[in-house]
Protein backbone atom coordinates (compact mmCIF):
# COMPACT_ATOMS: atom_id res chain seq x y z
CA UNK A 1 0.00 0.00 0.00
CA UNK A 2 2.95 2.50 0.68
CA UNK A 3 4.58 1.86 -2.71
CA UNK A 4 0.74 2.40 -4.37
CA UNK A 5 0.59 5.87 -2.44
CA UNK A 6 3.83 6.78 -3.67
CA UNK A 7 2.72 6.10 -7.26
CA UNK A 8 -0.45 8.26 -6.60
CA UNK A 9 1.19 11.12 -5.50
CA UNK A 10 3.90 11.08 -7.64
CA UNK A 11 1.52 11.22 -10.74
CA UNK A 12 -0.65 13.32 -9.18
CA UNK A 13 2.28 15.91 -8.11
CA UNK A 14 3.49 15.78 -11.58
CA UNK A 15 -0.38 16.36 -13.60
CA UNK A 16 -0.34 19.36 -11.29
CA UNK A 17 3.15 20.89 -12.16
CA UNK A 18 2.32 20.44 -15.92
CA UNK A 19 -0.71 22.06 -15.45
CA UNK A 20 0.84 24.80 -13.66
CA UNK A 21 3.53 25.25 -15.86
CA UNK A 22 1.22 25.46 -19.03
CA UNK A 23 -0.92 28.15 -18.02
CA UNK A 24 1.95 29.90 -17.21
CA UNK A 25 3.43 29.46 -20.26
CA UNK A 26 0.74 29.34 -22.58
CA UNK A 27 -2.94 30.59 -20.19
CA UNK A 28 -4.36 31.23 -23.72
CA UNK A 29 -4.72 28.27 -25.87
CA UNK A 30 -4.97 26.59 -22.33
CA UNK A 31 -8.06 28.46 -21.01
CA UNK A 32 -9.95 28.55 -24.44
CA UNK A 33 -9.66 24.91 -23.93
CA UNK A 34 -10.89 24.69 -20.80
CA UNK A 35 -13.66 27.27 -21.67
CA UNK A 36 -14.64 25.25 -24.80
CA UNK A 37 -15.18 21.78 -23.19
CA UNK A 38 -17.58 23.59 -20.64
CA UNK A 39 -19.18 24.91 -23.19
CA UNK A 40 -19.55 21.53 -25.43
CA UNK A 41 -20.96 19.63 -22.02
CA UNK A 42 -23.30 22.62 -21.55
CA UNK A 43 -24.37 21.80 -24.69
CA UNK A 44 -24.93 17.61 -24.64
CA UNK A 45 -25.35 17.29 -20.62
CA UNK A 46 -28.01 14.57 -20.82
CA UNK A 47 -25.11 12.26 -22.63
CA UNK A 48 -22.20 13.37 -21.07
CA UNK A 49 -24.08 12.81 -17.71
CA UNK A 50 -24.74 9.11 -18.24
CA UNK A 51 -21.44 8.51 -19.12
CA UNK A 52 -19.93 10.46 -16.13
CA UNK A 53 -22.83 8.48 -13.61
CA UNK A 54 -21.10 4.98 -15.20
CA UNK A 55 -17.62 5.95 -14.52
CA UNK A 56 -18.11 7.38 -11.51
CA UNK A 57 -20.47 4.91 -9.52
CA UNK A 58 -17.24 2.30 -9.93
CA UNK A 59 -15.13 4.87 -9.25
CA UNK A 60 -16.10 5.96 -6.24
CA UNK A 61 -16.68 2.21 -4.62
CA UNK A 62 -12.70 1.82 -5.77
CA UNK A 63 -11.81 5.03 -3.69
CA UNK A 64 -14.06 3.75 -0.97
CA UNK A 65 -11.69 0.34 -1.04
CA UNK A 66 -8.34 2.34 -1.41
CA UNK A 67 -9.13 4.87 1.49
CA UNK A 68 -10.50 1.86 3.87
CA UNK A 69 -7.18 0.15 2.73
CA UNK A 70 -5.58 3.11 3.94
CA UNK A 71 -6.97 4.34 7.65
CA UNK A 72 -6.86 0.44 8.52
CA UNK A 73 -4.64 -0.28 11.45
CA UNK A 74 -1.90 -2.21 9.88
CA UNK A 75 0.62 -4.28 11.98
CA UNK A 76 3.69 -2.61 13.41
CA UNK A 77 7.00 -3.36 12.36
CA UNK A 78 8.80 -4.21 15.31
CA UNK A 79 8.02 -5.82 18.50
CA UNK A 80 9.49 -5.25 21.93
CA UNK A 81 12.13 -7.61 23.88
CA UNK A 82 10.59 -8.73 27.09
CA UNK A 83 13.73 -9.93 28.61
CA UNK A 84 15.52 -6.40 28.63
CA UNK A 85 14.78 -4.79 32.06
CA UNK A 86 15.71 -1.21 32.70
CA UNK A 87 15.73 -0.32 28.73
CA UNK A 88 13.02 -0.47 25.79
CA UNK A 89 14.43 -2.53 22.49
CA UNK A 90 12.51 -3.56 19.96
CA UNK A 91 13.42 -6.02 17.27
CA UNK A 92 12.18 -5.62 13.67
CA UNK A 93 9.51 -8.42 12.47
CA UNK A 94 11.90 -8.63 9.56
CA UNK A 95 15.41 -9.70 11.28
CA UNK A 96 12.77 -12.57 13.55
CA UNK A 97 12.10 -13.67 10.01
CA UNK A 98 15.33 -13.76 8.77
CA UNK A 99 16.19 -15.42 12.08
CA UNK A 100 13.28 -18.34 11.35
CA UNK A 101 14.54 -18.51 7.79
CA UNK A 102 17.85 -19.79 9.41
CA UNK A 103 16.86 -21.79 11.95
CA UNK A 104 14.40 -23.59 10.19
CA UNK A 105 15.96 -24.38 6.91
CA UNK A 106 19.37 -25.84 8.86
CA UNK A 107 16.60 -28.64 9.94
CA UNK A 108 17.07 -32.14 7.91
CA UNK A 109 14.13 -32.59 4.77
CA UNK A 110 13.30 -29.10 4.86
CA UNK A 111 13.55 -27.36 1.52
CA UNK A 112 12.34 -24.12 1.62
CA UNK A 113 11.36 -21.77 4.74
CA UNK A 114 9.08 -18.81 4.05
CA UNK A 115 8.18 -17.29 7.65
CA UNK A 116 5.76 -14.55 8.06
CA UNK A 117 5.87 -12.86 11.44
CA UNK A 118 3.48 -10.00 12.32
CA UNK A 119 3.81 -7.65 15.53
CA UNK A 120 0.51 -8.61 17.83
CA UNK A 121 0.28 -6.51 21.35
CA UNK A 122 3.44 -7.62 23.54
CA UNK A 123 4.38 -10.86 20.92
CA UNK A 124 4.63 -11.80 17.62
CA UNK A 125 2.22 -14.34 15.74
CA UNK A 126 4.02 -16.30 12.96
CA UNK A 127 3.70 -18.49 9.93
CA UNK A 128 5.48 -20.50 8.62
CA UNK A 129 4.93 -22.18 4.90
CA UNK A 130 7.54 -25.38 4.76
CA UNK A 131 8.33 -27.44 1.41
CA UNK A 132 10.11 -30.38 2.79
CA UNK A 133 10.56 -34.00 1.23
CA UNK A 134 7.93 -36.30 0.69
CA UNK A 135 9.06 -39.29 3.25
CA UNK A 136 8.29 -37.08 6.15
CA UNK A 137 6.61 -38.10 9.07
CA UNK A 138 4.41 -34.40 9.22
CA UNK A 139 3.05 -34.55 12.80
CA UNK A 140 6.47 -35.33 14.08
CA UNK A 141 8.38 -32.82 11.91
CA UNK A 142 5.31 -30.19 12.35
CA UNK A 143 6.59 -30.51 16.35
CA UNK A 144 9.93 -30.08 15.39
CA UNK A 145 9.54 -27.06 13.26
CA UNK A 146 7.58 -25.25 16.03
CA UNK A 147 9.61 -26.08 18.70
CA UNK A 148 13.14 -24.92 17.27
CA UNK A 149 10.78 -21.81 16.57
CA UNK A 150 9.75 -21.17 19.91
CA UNK A 151 13.42 -21.42 21.21
CA UNK A 152 14.74 -18.83 18.23
CA UNK A 153 11.94 -16.61 18.89
CA UNK A 154 11.94 -17.03 22.80
CA UNK A 155 15.15 -17.88 24.29
CA UNK A 156 17.30 -16.83 21.71
CA UNK A 157 16.07 -13.18 21.08
CA UNK A 158 14.01 -12.48 24.20
CA UNK A 159 10.43 -11.87 22.39
CA UNK A 160 6.88 -13.80 23.50
CA UNK A 161 6.02 -15.84 20.95
CA UNK A 162 1.26 -15.35 20.97
CA UNK A 163 0.83 -18.15 18.61
CA UNK A 164 2.51 -20.12 15.85
CA UNK A 165 0.85 -22.21 12.55
CA UNK A 166 2.81 -23.93 10.61
CA UNK A 167 2.02 -25.57 6.75
CA UNK A 168 3.36 -28.20 4.97
CA UNK A 169 3.54 -28.73 1.05
CA UNK A 170 5.24 -31.56 0.45
CA UNK A 171 7.71 -31.40 -2.67
CA UNK A 172 6.99 -34.37 -5.71
CA UNK A 173 9.69 -37.54 -5.15
CA UNK A 174 10.89 -36.72 -8.78
CA UNK A 175 11.79 -32.99 -7.85
CA UNK A 176 13.75 -34.47 -4.78
CA UNK A 177 15.42 -36.83 -6.77
CA UNK A 178 16.82 -34.52 -8.94
CA UNK A 179 18.02 -31.96 -6.53
CA UNK A 180 19.81 -35.13 -4.84
CA UNK A 181 21.10 -36.00 -8.07
CA UNK A 182 22.17 -31.96 -9.35
CA UNK A 183 24.11 -32.22 -5.47
CA UNK A 184 26.00 -35.24 -6.48
CA UNK A 185 27.37 -33.54 -9.70
CA UNK A 186 27.93 -30.03 -7.65
CA UNK A 187 30.67 -32.24 -5.21
CA UNK A 188 34.44 -32.02 -5.73
CA UNK A 189 36.14 -35.13 -6.46
CA UNK A 190 38.17 -36.58 -4.34
CA UNK A 191 42.05 -35.55 -3.56
CA UNK A 192 44.08 -37.05 -5.69
CA UNK A 193 47.44 -38.36 -3.65
CA UNK A 194 51.08 -37.54 -4.88
CA UNK A 195 52.15 -40.57 -6.71
CA UNK A 196 53.51 -43.09 -4.16
CA UNK A 197 51.30 -42.25 -1.21
CA UNK A 198 48.75 -44.61 -0.31
CA UNK A 199 45.08 -43.09 -0.94
CA UNK A 200 42.93 -42.75 2.88
CA UNK A 201 40.98 -45.01 3.79
CA UNK A 202 42.46 -47.82 1.90
CA UNK A 203 44.34 -51.24 3.52
CA UNK A 204 47.93 -51.70 2.35
CA UNK A 205 48.70 -54.72 0.47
Amino acid sequence: MNLFNRIVVVLLLLLMMAFLVLTVVLPDPVLTTIAQGISQIRGNLYVYYRSYLLGAVPLFFICLVLLYLEVRRTGRDTVRITQVSGAQVEMTTSSIARSLDYEIGKLPDVLKVRPIVISKGKGVVVRLDLETTPDIHVPAKMQEVAQVAREAIEDKMGVKLLRIAVNITQAPYARVEEAVAKARIEMPPPPIPPAGEQPPFMDAP
